[in-house]
């Protein structure tokens, strides 16, 4: 219903509501007919607000009981007529027609508009007390969407007979019927504010709870988008498909036919860039108005650009990954090439020329071969020196021998007490690498910078992970963020999917931890 129309329906019931106050004959006494017409007018305020929101019957079946109010007022048969239709909204509410026990109610609700049984206040009550009790037993059955209704159900029935009960007791506990005219402006502000309750809930609709769903994806949810939105909807046999080019599939690649649906089924399309993308096929009930097929509508969408923008997230990092992982195999590859180039040039042809020397001096005489001793010895310095920048890129015996005998070497050249217990084998290259600069790193700063007397370098595997502990009795107190040496080996660490942490306090020595997984992305 448009704004027009709603406009056009509310002074038309105005005007006939001040018809029937006339008609009535209660127009002389304001007191009276104002707060008839208020109560009237609110059931029809009710209605016309909500039927733009809301599809179903309960807006009509708000209009209508204000119509059977005022119709009251002209005919006293119908007095009490406006209880039957306000419990046929409240028991089908959001609908027409309600189901079980429901149903029955309303049936009793109706039955008791007849003038003889609406009149007695006894009656009334009882009939309040079971519709409460009906009310009581669908709300704690529900679930879902659906516990939602019930639950506007049962606030809209205990209001209901709070105010049938109060008016009852007023007009008992007042004598000489002192107690009529307080009894029915409570009876009539009850029914306002019962009004005012349906337009709360009839203004608030499903929609809001799916719409909690756009807030929801933006993390990690439990749960598929169809499990979820059919919890918010109350539906559990909602299913969801998605478009496949030449028809809808769920999740599971079953193909979704909704081409003939019963009366109690629907089905609600989503687009995405102005063609098909999913389809959701849901009880008619629990998808009935503009606000929540928009918020569902929403969240699918979002929901599928969550997924997207997280797998471009997740191929961006394993690319950075892959690519640091490469950057280290590269740098070992140059210092592999480097090496080889040292042993296969300069070293071969410096000790070729030792060799000649060696010829050379036994051939001269003492002065010739104490020249040729000396050239011969800062020969064999730059012999060990070139030693050295090829231990620097990586260590040839690393390619040969195992990791405990690379490391005992390390150890050997130490100027304190080294124990080395490194009994692991098999590991990947990488990983050898990356442990031996570790612990060339490690024990060379506890060299320059430690004072201690002794140190240890353990290494386990457990559960195809390595664990490096490099241990001083030192001074400790090592501040990690001095200095290159420790950040560059964390890089190479995390290059291979591994971390380095470092425990230094002061006077208690230092100890290094790294852990490195021996999956196939260390290798």
């Amino acid at each position: 219903m448009t704004v027009a129309w709603r406009s056009v329906a509310w002074v038309v019931a105005l005007v006939g509501g001040l018809v029937a106050e006339a008609a009535g004959g209660l127009l002389r006494d304001p007191s009276h007919w104002i707060p008839d017409l208020v109560v009237g007018m609110a059931f029809v305020t009710a209605g016309s607000l909500s039927s733009d929101k809301t599809r179903g019957g309960a807006p009509a079946l708000l209009v209508l009981t204000g119509l059977a109010w005022f119709a009251g007022t002209i005919l006293p048969f119908a007095i009490y007529f406006h209880r039957g239709v306000l419990v046929h909204a409240i028991l089908a509410f959001p609908g027409w027609r309600p189901r079980g026990a429901r149903a029955w109610g309303v049936v009793a609700g109706y039955a008791s508009t007849v003038l003889p049984l609406g009149g007695s206040d006894a009656w009334t009550i009882v009939l309040g007390v079971a519709l409460l009790a009906v009310a009581w037993v669908d709300a704690a059955r529900a679930s879902g969407r659906a516990r939602v209704q019930a639950t506007v159900t049962l606030q809209a029935i205990a209001a209901l007979l709070a105010v049938l009960f109060a008016s009852s007791v007023l007009r008992i506990i007042i004598p000489r019927g002192d107690g009529v005219y307080p009894a029915l402006l409570l009876y009539e502000a009850g029914l306002v504010a019962i009004a005012l309750l349906f337009v709360l809930r009839l203004r608030s609709p499903a929609g809001t709870a799916v719409a909690d769903l756009v807030v929801e994806l933006g993390g990690d949810v439990a749960g598929t988008l169809r499990e979820r939105i059919a919890s918010r909807l109350g539906d559990p046999s909602l299913e969801l498909g998605y478009w496949s080019g030449d028809g809808y599939v769920t999740a599971d690649g079953l193909r979704l036919d909704f081409r003939q649906l019963d009366g109690d089924r629907s089905a609600t399309h989503v687009s995405l860039d102005g063609g098909p993308f999913a389809v959701f096929v849901h009880d008619r009930a629990v998808l009935n108005d503009s606000a929540s097929i928009d918020a569902v509508t929403r969240a699918t969408r979002l929901s599928t650009s969550n997924v997207q923008l997280r797998a471009r997230v997740a191929t961006a990092v394993a690319n950075i990954e892959a690519s640091s992982q490469r950057l280290v195999r590269a740098a070992d590859a140059e210092r592999d090439r480097l090496a080889m180039r040292l042993a296969g040039g300069p070293e071969r042809t410096l000790a070729r020329v030792a060799s000649g020397l060696a010829d050379v001096r036994l051939a001269a005489g003492s002065d010739g071969a104490a020249h040729l001793a000396r050239s011969r010895a800062h020969i064999e310095t730059a012999v060990r020196d070139l030693h050295e920048v090829g231990r620097g890129l990586r260590p040839r015996e690393l390619e040969a021998g195992s990791l405990q005998e690379v490391l005992a070497e390390l150890a050997s050249r130490a100027p304190l007490p080294v124990v080395v217990d490194a009994r692991v084998e098999g590991l990947p290259a990488a990983v050898r690498a990356a442990v031996y600069y570790l612990c060339a790193e490690a024990l060379s700063n506890v060299s320059k910078h430690a004072h201690a007397t002794r140190a240890l370098v353990r290494l386990r595997t457990d559960g195809g992970r390595l664990s490096v502990e490099i241990e001083d009795d030192g001074r400790g107190g090592a501040d990690t963020t001095q200095g290159t040496g420790l950040a560059g080996m964390r890089d190479r660490l995390e290059a291979i999917g591994g971390e380095l942490s470092v425990t230094s306090p002061p006077h208690g020595g230092t100890r290094l931890v790294a852990g490195i997984p021996l999956d196939d992305e260390a290798r």
